[in-house]
């Protein structure tokens, strides 16, 4: 199976004449197809969109990237029209031609409550070479063991979200959709008689840097461990083209840097 990697961007998209509208709304149907029905009477192209409700279900947030070099009204007169509409809570916009970064989405949350930071691939890979160039196969167990911590971490955040047990492979399949929406990677895990092997697609960190990034194996390690309440080994690490493959062995969760 082909994956690629998938991003709603941490930024405007690209155009002409870019506006970012935010809107508050009342949460009940077809208030998205009513939205961009106004856009496009207006000649408004949509570039990107996003959409949530709040915690109790009543109100609707969403932020909307337009281009408006064709459109018929000026985004002050668009906020009007959107702002006249009787489920519309408020309305504010900003123009993202010269500054591209979300303003009204911060602080940046998962669930609401939960804050998500973002730390670009080329900085942490610029962190993890640092360590390994200052401590040595020290930094290897010291950033293992603290990613281990944050695995086991994810996989209770995971299960608070349910009422009785779903199974391990729910959680599992969770985890892996967790790991990758956080930027870490596309994980695939499968087993293999008294092990488990594990492959990272689009690693934080690939081959070029010359240096495994142990942290986010220590996470995978960690939430497996977890889930399956047995410690591991981490086991043949290596490099297939750009992704990473390395097994996990029960043991005594010892880790292995042999590759």
């Amino acid at each position: 199976m082909f994956m690629v990697p998938r991003s709603l961007g941490v930024s405007s998209p690209e155009g002409r004449d870019v506006y970012e509208f935010f809107l508050t709304v009342e949460s009940r149907p077809s208030i998205l197809g009513k939205i961009s029905d106004i856009f496009g009477k207006n000649n408004v192209d949509i570039i990107g969109i996003h959409g949530q409700v709040s915690d109790d279900k009543k109100t609707g947030f969403i932020i909307v990237y337009v281009e408006m070099s064709n459109s018929t009204v000026s985004a002050q007169e668009l906020s009007k029209i959107l702002k006249d509409q009787e489920y519309t809570v408020d309305v504010v916009y900003e123009e993202r031609n010269t500054y591209f970064f979300e303003g009204f989405l911060f602080p940046l949350t998962s669930g609401g409550h939960y804050r998500v930071f973002t730390v670009g691939s080329k900085e942490w890979a610029a962190l993890v070479k640092s360590l390994h160039n200052t401590f040595g196969s020290a930094s290897t167990a010291l950033v293992y063991e603290e990613g281990v911590i944050v695995g086991k971490a994810m996989i209770g955040r995971i299960s608070s979200r349910f009422s009785s047990y779903p199974g391990e492979s729910v959680i599992m399949k969770n985890f892996m959709l967790l790991y990758r929406a956080a930027g870490f990677g596309i994980l695939t895990v499968r087993t293999d008689e008294e092990r488990l092997r594990v492959r990272i697609d689009y690693p934080v960190i690939g081959k070029e840097e010359q240096v495994f990034d142990f942290f986010t194996i220590g996470i995978v390690s960690g939430a497996i461990s977890k889930v399956y309440d047995t410690a591991y080994r981490v086991k043949d690490i290596r490099f297939n083209e750009d992704a990473i493959e390395f097994v996990l062995e029960k043991e005594h969760g010892e880790l292995s840097t042999s590759e």
